[in-house]
């Protein structure tokens, strides 16, 4: 299907499932202001290989992302999700080729889900917004690129293998060291960086795995 360009009008509360499936001439989405989008469903944008543009932060309402909703888009480069976001399905973000950073907000479920986010080659910058309190394991799986992570200081514990890389990641703790929920959290090439003035990390697990380096 030739579409180009969409808008959301403030009205709509869902995107069907498989909506705009396949439109791969598609490069721009607007969410129009004081959106009233709640659901973005299944494969909605799946396939949809040019689209670069969509300001999803503006969604202010929107609470579930689900599955395969961005699967191969190839051409979005940033993802600042909105703070409302409570679900985000298997392969939401899978294969999202030139994707470089993305920012998640604290309410998202953590369960454990390893092909939310994978496969993202071109991925800088996670940050994980203030307020998440627990991050679950497999969180992003299989990335290959070099990666600064931020961890707020609200952050109390992480699972097992939150994050595993094939490239380099670097870490910065704003708060405390949290309580690993078993095993290691983050699988890979890793400098950890944390605040001196912060607890716990003289007898963190984590310094028998990387490199802890005090602020």
């Amino acid at each position: 299907i030739y579409v180009e360009t969409v808008v959301i009008p403030e009205t709509i509360k869902a995107i069907g499932s498989n909506a705009f499936k396949n439109c791969t001439a598609l490069t721009t989405v607007t969410i129009k202001p004081h959106s009233e989008l709640y659901s973005i469903d299944r494969g909605v944008f799946e396939n949809c290989f040019s689209l670069k543009e969509i300001n999803i932060e503006d969604a202010e309402k929107l609470k579930m992302i689900e599955a395969r909703a961005f699967y191969n888009c190839e051409a979005i480069e940033s993802m600042n999700l909105p703070r409302a976001l409570e679900t985000i399905g298997t392969e939401a973000f899978a294969n999202c080729l030139s994707l470089k950073s993305i920012t998640l907000p604290p309410e998202v479920e953590t369960d454990i889900d390893f092909s939310r986010f994978y496969n993202l080659p071109s991925l800088e910058e996670i940050k994980f917004e203030e307020g998440w309190q627990t991050i679950s394991g497999y969180m992003f799986f299989a990335l290959t690129s070099d990666v600064n992570i931020t961890i707020p200081s609200s952050v109390k514990s992480i699972g097992v293998n939150t994050i595993k890389n094939e490239g380099t990641m670097k870490i910065t703790f704003l708060g405390d060291c949290p309580e690993l929920l078993g095993g290691n959290a983050f699988d890979g090439d890793v400098t950890i960086y944390y605040d001196a003035d912060t607890k716990g990390w003289d007898t963190t697990p984590l310094k028998d795995a990387h490199t802890c380096i005090p602020n």
